[in-house]
């Protein structure tokens, strides 16, 4: 098998129970026996995130349009599979959410994109975009071929924004008449055809869209966190906070939870986030931390065991200082609060939580 790129264990409320990972350009899911069994899903060989949400699973790479699996099959289509490209996915309490995202070909790096409340128990993402938009002058009616404004869950007053042609623009939906029609509150200036648009009103930008972009995503008392490099936000659902004189994160795969705490790296250190606040922790290894390579700084993956939160860093590299460790792990006892300094065999890209047999187990 390929590197792996991604790994997740996907639990259903049947009782379904799956490890999934994805590797090269495929996904594969684990026969129970010995092998995963290639998706065939033809994917970039880039790293991919996963979650479940609403018992499917959803995986992101920011390259091909996300995947989404109910345990039988890969869903291509519908309202399920309506949705912005994403690089990050994370449920909290009975919301999605996706975070660096691209749609109509352009980027949105500090986006967060959440679900719509279900409905009949399904996912909607309240999403519509096309390249196909026809406009008529001195008309406030637009038209898209094969859209599903109705379907997909547009409301009357999201923004409508036309990013290509004579009417490009931000305009507000005043009726949805049909799920290829829409009637604007303010007419078309010029006609045309063939027009790229987006519509919906289910995001937020994580402060402004600039180099300092969304480098994951995470959740601490039922609110979501988003991690910038330099920067950490909460976000509520309603709300979005800054966490106050704290940075952000390189690696979304540093980020884990124990109890009531979440735990991240950050080229500075290891943060450790409860109550709103974002602490610094790893100031008695500050030398094996600046020992990491800057090249790992996005590779960095956590895990936890019992009160041990382990953070695998790769090399580390100080001769001066006399640290010389491949494949090493900073483990921190959040009981005791110390550390201690480990190595693994192999190189470590993801990690994942399994409940087996009311038991938690980690697969690395």
């Amino acid at each position: 098998m390929a590197d792996i790129l991604g790994l997740k264990f996907y639990s259903k409320s049947d009782g379904t129970e799956k490890l999934v990972t994805a590797y090269g350009n495929d996904i594969g899911v684990f026969d129970g026996s010995s092998i995963f069994v290639g998706q065939g899903r033809n994917l970039s060989a880039v790293k991919m995130e996963f979650d479940v949400y609403l018992d499917y699973l959803i995986g992101t790479n920011r390259v091909n349009a996300n995947q989404v699996y109910d345990g039988i099959n890969w869903i291509n289509g519908g309202m399920r599979a309506r949705m912005p490209i994403a690089k990050y996915v994370k449920t909290v309490g009975t919301t999605a959410y996706l975070a660096d995202l691209v749609y109509v070909s352009t980027n949105f790096r500090s986006r967060v994109w959440k679900s719509s409340l279900p409905k009949n128990n399904d996912i909607q993402w309240g999403f519509e975009s096309g390249t196909n938009l026809a406009q008529t002058s001195g008309s406030k009616v637009i038209t898209s071929a094969n859209a599903g404004f109705i379907t997909y869950g547009i409301k009357t007053g999201d923004p409508f924004f036309i990013t290509t042609g004579a009417n490009a623009g931000e305009y507000v939906i005043d009726t949805i008449d049909a799920d290829q029609q829409i009637t604007l509150t303010e007419a078309m200036k010029n006609t045309a055809t063939g027009s790229t648009y987006w519509t919906g009103s289910n995001w937020f930008d994580a402060r402004t869209n600039d180099s300092d972009y969304i480098r994951g995503l995470g959740e601490n008392d039922d609110q979501l966190l988003v991690f910038k490099r330099e920067s950490l936000n909460r976000y509520d659902g309603t709300v979005l906070r800054k966490v106050k004189g704290v940075p952000g994160t390189t690696s979304h795969r540093s980020i884990i939870n124990l109890r009531e705490s979440t735990y991240y790296f950050h080229d500075t250190g290891i943060y450790k986030y409860s109550n709103g606040e974002s602490i610094l922790i790893s100031r008695p290894i500050e030398d094996y931390v600046e020992a990491i390579s800057s090249s790992n700084y996005d590779s960095v993956v956590s895990w936890i065991d019992g009160d041990l939160v382990y953070i695998f860093v790769g090399d580390l590299t100080d001769i001066q200082k006399g640290i010389d460790i491949d494949n090493a792990v900073l483990i921190y006892n959040t009981a005791a609060q110390n550390w201690n300094i480990g190595a693994l065999n192999n190189i470590l890209r993801a990690g994942t939580i399994a409940i087996e047999s009311e038991a938690r187990v980690v697969y690395l």
